[in-house]
């Protein structure tokens, strides 16, 4: 289909604010073409009101078919140019249709009263069909995320533009009355971001049960965490929404801290000015942080890619690169949200275990299901709302990697069960610090029995933490391997992590009680 430029005059509208007034007066308005502004097309009749509307002539909505349609409009203003998803409105009594300019539209364009727009393009649109693929070149592409209706069974409308080497998607949907406000976002998102994002709101978000009781979805994250709030913002902000329309507040116990130390607490959130709320009356409270966004159509694209790539991930083989990345750090946020970890002793042996809380059924099989996926023990009972899982030495480095509990006290919890479930650190990094040893060497530098050395050098040279250097006679003379120097690199890494996150909390006194619970003697 050729441009409407070539098929009609360009086309520049009056875009008029009108006042309420008496409803049985009527306003008329023009309507100019370009090639001659003093040419006007028939007047339309139109009730008072606080409504922007623009006139599109009966011999363009004719040509184009756009009567009571969808449609795509590009409108333009001081070459400021951008796309809209609408619905116009036909007029029986003199065949012209009016559309209605809504508030995303006019802040866009920055629309006031009596300004001229040009209409650089109108195309008739049908209901949105989601693709099929959802990881694209190591990218997810939103478009295979969308749904084709709303919860409330609206039909979603997308339109699809370039700009700045980036593909967005505008997206919107139609309520009966003046419909939703409109959101772009980025069709290609990184897997790390959309992850981390769908993490927080699985563990932490609004998952809208009680939807009947509002008039719209919209997305809230609640967390007292700041660094969370930190890297949600950011990463909304990666997928496309402007940093104007993302709200924060934070609440806080007026008995339990002090106004001026919730001021400091929330000046650590960056981009967002957060507005702050005393709530003396909650006594559960401390502090608090929401990050929300008013937009309907944004919680309907989040919820339904949260429950679509959650049972994704659940129930298929993670093959390629950005669909374990996305798995990790949605599987990390979730821990940080709703997960807990927990150390015991039996006996000998240092027992790690570790839980999910979700009061949804379905969500819990799912989790399972992923645990399983990396190698997690989970337990097939179901009690007290939550998944229970058991971690080797393995699974612990895994969730160190993927950064599970980060910023929470089970940060340091994981911290320490790395530490202290591998005791074979000590010994190795003693042996460390001599390029080649033998068993004597082991057993006096270890202080162990010749025959406890003789033990521990056959099983580590099997695990390939040493290897034979060379043989003089009958003796052997071993040295580390590389693996053994990249494990003695891991545990000072976290030794160092969790001194550095102890005397963090210690700057805390109600948390005393907890670091000498978690207390190692190194």
């Amino acid at each position: 289909m050729k441009p409407i430029e070539e098929r009609i005059n360009l086309i520049s509208c009056r875009s008029n604010k009108f006042k309420m007034g008496n409803k049985n007066k009527t306003v008329y308005q023009r309507f100019y073409c370009i090639d001659n502004p003093n040419k006007s097309s028939n007047k339309f009749k139109l009730s008072i009101n606080n409504f922007y509307r623009i006139l599109i002539p009966a011999a363009i909505v004719n040509q184009l078919d756009i009567k009571n349609s969808f449609i795509k409009i590009e409108m333009e203003k001081n070459r400021k140019k951008d796309i809209f998803i609408t619905k116009t409105k036909y007029n029986r009594k003199n065949g012209e249709t009016i559309v209605f300019i809504n508030q995303s539209m006019r802040e866009a364009l920055n629309l006031n009263k009596n300004d001229f727009i040009n209409i650089l393009n109108i195309e008739k649109i049908k209901p949105f069909t989601p693709s099929k693929q959802i990881f694209i070149n190591r990218k997810i592409d939103m478009k295979s995320l969308i749904p084709s209706k709303t919860m409330k069974k609206y039909n979603i409308f997308v339109s699809r533009y370039e700009k700045d080497n980036n593909e967005f998607l505008v997206l919107w949907y139609y309520t009966g009355n003046m419909g939703s406000k409109r959101i772009v976002i980025k069709r290609f998102i990184e897997p790390e971001v959309l992850g981390s994002i769908l993490g927080q709101l699985q563990a932490e978000g609004t998952k809208f049960k009680n939807l009947r009781k509002r008039k719209s979805p919209s997305i809230i994250f609640t967390n007292k965490l700041v660094s969370e709030h930190n890297e949600f913002i950011e990463n909304i902000k990666l997928l496309g929404i402007p940093k104007k329309i993302i709200k924060v507040h934070c609440y806080f116990n007026s008995n339990k801290m002090s106004k001026s130390d919730a001021q400091r607490y929330i000046k650590q959130i960056s981009e967002v000015k957060a507005k702050l709320h005393a709530q003396p009356q909650n006594k559960n409270l401390t502090i608090a942080i929401q990050t929300s966004i008013d937009r309907a159509i944004l919680a309907e694209v989040l919820l339904n890619a949260m429950n679509k790539l959650r049972e994704y991930i659940a129930n298929n083989k993670l093959t390629k690169t950005s669909e374990k990345i996305f798995t990790h750090n949605f599987l990390a946020k979730l821990l940080t949200g709703d997960g807990n970890l927990n150390i015991r002793y039996n006996k000998n042996k240092i027992i790690v275990r570790g839980y999910i809380s979700d009061c949804d059924k379905k969500y819990r099989n799912d989790y399972r299901k992923i645990l399983k996926n990396f190698g997690i023990s989970v337990a097939s009972y179901d009690k007290d709302n939550r998944v229970y899982f058991k971690c080797n030495k393995e699974n612990l480095k895994f969730l160190y990697e993927i950064k599970a509990f980060k910023g929470t006290n089970n940060w340091l919890k994981l911290l320490r069960a790395i530490i202290i479930k591998n005791k074979r650190y000590i010994r190795l990094k003693k042996l460390s610090k001599y390029k080649k040893f033998t068993i004597k060497n082991i057993a006096h530098i270890c202080n162990i029995s010749y025959l406890a050395s003789k033990q521990w050098a056959r099983y580590n040279k099997k695990l390939n933490f040493i290897k034979v250097l060379n043989k003089k006679g009958k003796t052997e003379y071993f040295t580390l391997t590389k693996k053994s120097i990249n494990f003695i690199y891991f545990i000072d890494k976290c030794k160092k992590e969790f001194e550095l996150y102890k005397q963090k909390l210690k700057k805390d006194d109600r948390n005393e009680a907890f670091i000498k619970r978690n207390e190692i003697k190194f």
